[in-house]
């Protein structure tokens, strides 16, 4: 697969027209909350016990198509951390986003079923954790999307090893109010490994999709899976977006990243060459 020219200028483009290092607490307004049901409802005493499935999600918007993008564990039944398919997956996954109407707080319904036929099950380490879904109708709501922070070639030498990353946290037995007034979590998070390396995961394989990271402040729980990373350049005069959050061990705090570039790869696979 080729990714064509177009694709890559413009990426280039965005980044370096409006770089700056604002606070990291405005990072939080890219980070959005996602998730579905199958078998209930958001209510405690209807007695009906829901298949709940949550996570984070964020957009970008490139050539003037817009893009929802997450793990494919968390908008697919696929997870290729532990090779598992889910099968009461939802058809159906909202998002809360803001209203273009009434700036309020609404969900945009996105029927998942007939967009991840083409999901395979593979590993983590042979292709990322990583879903993309291109967006037609979105007029009707009021979005940030991250394309200002998307920089195609991120290198260890021109980053802090200091990351930030805002997601929902899942929460047991949730309402629809509950859910809905869900706040977005700060964790703060130290590379570990770094962005060139290839990792050797033992038994003859080897990881050039992902980095490993700890987690050294905030709150960073199930639910934060699909959340963009935030890295500062080595002078701190800007955010970069770092990758995204494929998995998790709370017994040490450390995770599975998934390199930035990856996710731009993906990302450029919507505009291949025909």
């Amino acid at each position: 697969m080729r990714i064509i020219v177009p694709f890559l200028l413009f990426i280039t483009t965005q980044t370096n027209a409006q770089k700056s290092a604002h606070a990291v607490d405005s990072l939080k307004s890219f980070s959005y909350f996602i998730f579905g049901t199958n078998g209930g409802y958001f209510n405690r005493s209807s007695g009906t016990i829901a298949h709940f499935v949550n996570g984070t999600c964020f957009f970008a918007k490139v050539d003037n198509r817009l893009f929802l993008i997450s793990a494919k564990h968390v908008l697919t039944p696929f997870n290729p951390i532990d090779s598992t398919f889910d099968p009461f997956y939802p058809d159906t996954l909202y998002v809360k986003v803001k209203s273009a109407v009434s700036n309020q707080d609404t969900l945009w319904n996105i029927y998942i079923k007939p967009l991840v036929i083409s999901a395979k099950m593979d590993l983590y380490f042979r292709k990322p954790d990583v879903f993309i879904v291109e967006l037609k109708d979105d007029k009707h709501f009021k979005v940030n999307s991250l394309e200002l922070y998307l920089e195609p070639n991120i290198f260890d030498s021109t980053i802090q090893k200091t990351a930030y990353i805002f997601g929902y946290p899942s929460i047991s037995s949730p309402t629809f109010e509950d859910l809905m007034a869900l706040p977005p979590s700060l964790a703060k998070m130290e590379l570990t490994t770094k962005f060139e390396t290839v990792l050797d995961i033992g038994h003859g394989n080897y990881d050039m999709l992902n980095f490993r990271g700890k987690i050294v402040d905030g709150v960073f729980l199930g639910g934060f899976s699909g959340s963009p990373i935030f890295i500062k350049e080595t002078k701190g005069e800007y955010w970069l977006f770092g990758g995204l959050v494929s998995a998790y061990n709370p017994n040490n705090n450390t995770g599975i990243f998934v390199k930035p570039n990856e996710v731009l790869r993906e990302l450029g696979s919507f505009f291949k060459q025909q």
